[in-house]
């Protein structure tokens, strides 16, 4: 799956960013409008490379990115998607049963 995170400017100093999911869109917030932020965001970017700090870039940008690692897992619980590693790995963990303690008698349901 493909995830992107974009920008818009949706008002006179204000700009509005959301998640790109395959072929749905999801908002996450708004904020004011930053030049720095709009040159970054604006075309689109790679979810890995949305939250990514090592990039040098400015001190709007470096917030832009706390913002989205708080609101990427809202929506991820809030529509039931899976957008980063963290979450993807969750979900494909197997789940193992929890084992009781040995009891013999136990195997007489099964018969």
């Amino acid at each position: 799956m493909k995830h992107s995170i974009f920008c818009k400017t949706t008002a006179k100093g204000e700009q509005s960013f959301y998640l790109r999911s395959d072929a749905k869109t999801y908002y996450l917030f708004t904020q004011n409008y930053r030049a720095s932020v709009k040159q970054h965001y604006a075309g689109g970017v790679s979810v890995n490379r949305a939250l990514d700090y090592s990039s040098g870039i400015g001190k709007s940008v470096r917030k832009t990115m706390e913002k989205l690692r708080a609101y990427i897992p809202y929506v991820e619980k809030e529509y039931g998607i899976c957008v980063l590693d963290k979450t993807q790995k969750k979900h494909t963990k197997k789940k193992t049963a929890k084992r009781s303690p040995r009891d013999d008698n136990a195997w007489d349901l099964y018969d």
